[in-house]
């Protein structure tokens, strides 16, 4: 029997080409996408996904998924295709251990043998390669989440030592933790005296919403920055006072021009900013 064994092995990888070929077509018979630009790009991957299944080398899983998943994603095949491609090359693979039992190269016994060594194989590679994709989509996510911050968190200056800081949407709390973090090396970094945090671009204000933005007020002060709001909406401020919310000692106007205009220069100390004392600060 152990003869028999590897005498099968021996014939499956002597149609190898075989089997690629019939792979392609059944990959083609799903799916409209052409992958005759690819044919020979993919084939080595077939070439070790087939020697992998038979058993016939010691490359390592890991490694082998990690290339795969980044060819396909280099390539932009979607998760439909990659999955799509597996199972035709398993069809594909099926398919020719019924060609051999057909042409009497090999018993049915011996294809369904084949079949139950191969199985945990086909399961090991297609979790590996999932784990990879998956891996790589989580890793998309973040970074696509760390961008939308970046860009929903500009530190705009517009002045020596004055910059604007207009704030989108909610702040929940690791927004809050990227946002203070980002805005006090970014303001160090400018050399701020003086920054106009723009509350325009927020629907609805809560306490939650307060605290975050009084914590990162605090953080400013203690570098020395004095801190204007703007976009102080009459909503806004309706909802302030009723939630009991207080920004001690900070000047609060409706526009955000209304807040640049508040700021001189002081004529003593370019690098310095007066604030005019306004109706709408907060005694």
């Amino acid at each position: 029997m152990e003869d028999q064994s590897k005498y099968s092995l021996t014939t499956l990888r002597d149609h190898l080409d075989e089997w690629y070929e019939d792979a392609l077509h059944e990959f083609h018979s799903h799916n409209q996408g052409d992958l005759d630009e690819f044919r020979d790009l993919i084939k080595p991957f077939a070439t070790d996904w087939f020697n992998i299944i038979i058993g016939s080398t010691s490359i390592d899983l890991d490694q082998w998924s990690s290339q795969f998943v980044n060819f396909c994603i280099g390539k932009r095949f979607t998760s439909d295709h990659l999955l799509l491609l597996f199972r035709s090359f398993r069809t594909a693979f099926q398919q020719l251990l019924v060609k051999k039992v057909e042409m009497n190269i090999l018993s049915s016994k011996q294809a369904f043998e084949l079949i139950i060594d191969v199985a945990s194989r086909w399961e090991e590679l297609f979790e590996n390669v999932c784990r990879q994709y998956m891996s790589f989509q989580v890793q998309t996510i973040e970074l696509t989440r760390k961008e939308m911050y970046a860009v929903s968190i500009p530190l705009v200056p517009v002045w020596k030592g004055v910059a604007v800081l207009p704030i989108i949407g909610d702040l929940d709390d690791e927004r809050s933790t990227y946002l203070q973090n980002q805005t006090l090396n970014r303001a160090t970094e400018l050399s701020l005296t003086c920054i106009v945090i723009d509350l325009s671009g927020i629907n609805s204000i809560n306490t939650w919403f307060a605290q975050n933005l009084s914590n990162l007020i605090q953080a400013l002060r203690l570098l020395g920055i004095k801190v204007v709001l703007s976009g102080m909406r009459p909503e806004l401020s309706q909802t302030i006072v009723r939630l009991g919310i207080r920004f001690k000692n900070i000047c609060t106007y409706l526009t955000l021009e209304q807040a640049l205009q508040s700021i001189e220069p002081a004529k003593l100390d370019e690098n310095r900013y007066n604030l005019k004392e306004d109706r709408h600060q907060d005694k």
